[in-house]
């Protein structure tokens, strides 16, 4: 892609002829990109073509050939960076570009991975295992099961032994997982376990793709967020941790959540892309009238999934009267950008509507234009009709006249 921009920087340059080629202070005049960004790639290829456009004069062209190397040599050093051009989502999943846990850090790792979870005939298979214990949670938190895992027995060393060992996971109803300092392995496992709970389960691919993960430690202070690293309180009631261990968790699970409208909103867009191109190329649209009412339910249950079916927009009940856990959830919302990126699917979605209204619009006018043609052309039969009606009278009556005579 730099190598792209740097062409086009080229051949402006050879075509303009720019002063400035000829002077110490080009490299002063070109704005010399530092991001990584495709977008930020392509604004300052243009800024830098709007400052060559600036005083045009003839040159060298040798000159001309060695400044525009230097140009080419200082874009193309975003290309050795080694790092990703290409950025084709919304939200990078955080497993890709998650730190690596610091030493005496602990991992939690978030997953959805279907619409739903059967929790009932979950909670009743996993009580049934010697290595899983459902943990008590209070009455108002009935949409999630927390389970802890023991795989080692407990030393007598106490409560920091047991923390390095024992793994938490919750269950949401809403289809997400989320695991606390469990293996590999173990969460393999669980999810394949899950698949008998599942209600309409998701594309494998993608919930690999979208996970949530952060590290966690315990501390002697208070419970809290700091550099997108969990502090846990060691000195915390059991309750109380297990409390804020679901916090931090339903913000995770969240986030996972959203990855995935996201995710499909992606695809629906690219659905029907091409649309607007058609409509101002003056092409006809190839799509039935069917199709369309399938393509706008599909916009209208992804905006219900988000607005109406989640927790995107209003802070869940469980935190009214729990004023340090929503403090830890919202500031975890806002670390993990999901106001930001619910705004900006909505502006999404809000878009998609209005093309999937004009495209109803436009098969609606095209259904009525081809029932007036039909109108016109029964119009048109029956004046034929008569025409031919008047025509036989018109020859067949004379004869008969002189029948009779």
């Amino acid at each position: 892609m730099t190598s792209n921009i740097s062409r086009f920087l080229w051949y402006n340059c050879k075509k303009l002829s720019h002063e400035d080629c000829l002077k110490k202070n080009l490299h002063s005049s070109f704005h010399f990109v530092r991001k990584h960004s495709p977008f930020t790639l392509n604004c300052t290829a243009r800024n830098n073509r709007r400052i060559l456009c600036r005083n045009v004069l003839n040159v060298k062209e040798k000159d001309l050939s060695q400044a525009c190397r230097m140009l080419t040599t200082r874009v193309s050093d975003v290309e050795t960076k080694g790092r990703p051009v290409v950025r084709t989502r919304t939200k990078q999943p955080a497993l890709a570009a998650a730190k690596a846990p610091k030493e005496k850090m602990q991992v939690c790792i978030a997953y959805t991975t279907a619409e739903e979870y059967d929790l009932e005939g979950l909670e009743t298979d996993i009580r049934r295992l010697d290595i899983f214990r459902v943990m008590k949670m209070p009455q108002d938190a009935f949409d999630v099961v927390h389970v802890r895992h023991d795989p080692e027995p407990q030393s007598d060393g106490g409560q920091v032994d047991r923390r390095s060992t024992q793994g938490d996971i919750f269950f949401f109803r809403d289809g997400m997982v989320v695991f606390w300092n469990v293996e590999d392995q173990t969460m393999r496992e669980v999810r394949q376990m899950l698949e008998q709970y599942e209600r309409n389960p998701y594309n494998i691919a993608l919930v690999e793709w979208e996970n949530e993960q952060m590290n966690y430690s315990y501390t002697q202070n208070s419970t809290l967020l700091s550099n997108g690293d969990i502090q846990l309180s060691s000195s915390a009631a059991e309750l109380d941790m297990i409390l804020e261990k679901y916090t931090f968790s339903n913000a995770m699970a969240l986030s996972v959540k959203l990855a995935i409208w996201e995710a499909w909103l992606d695809d629906y867009v690219d659905s029907i892309m091409y649309i607007p191109e058609l409509l101002r190329e003056g092409k006809r649209l190839k799509m039935s009238r069917p199709k369309v009412m399938q393509k706008i339910g599909e916009l209208f249950a992804l905006k219900y999934r988000i607005n109406l079916g989640s927790d995107l927009l209003i802070t869940p009940d469980f935190y009214w009267d729990r004023e340090h856990l929503e403090g830890l959830y919202l500031k975890t919302c806002r670390f993990l950008n999901i106001p930001g990126r619910t705004t900006v699917v909505n502006e999404k979605l809000r878009h998609c509507q209005e093309l999937a209204e004009l495209m109803r619009t436009h098969l609606s006018e095209r259904h009525s234009l081809r029932l007036e043609w039909m109108i016109i052309a029964l119009i048109a039969i029956e004046v034929l009709f008569e025409i031919v009606r008047i025509f036989i009278r018109t020859f067949t009556e004379p004869d008969n006249t002189r029948e009779q005579n």
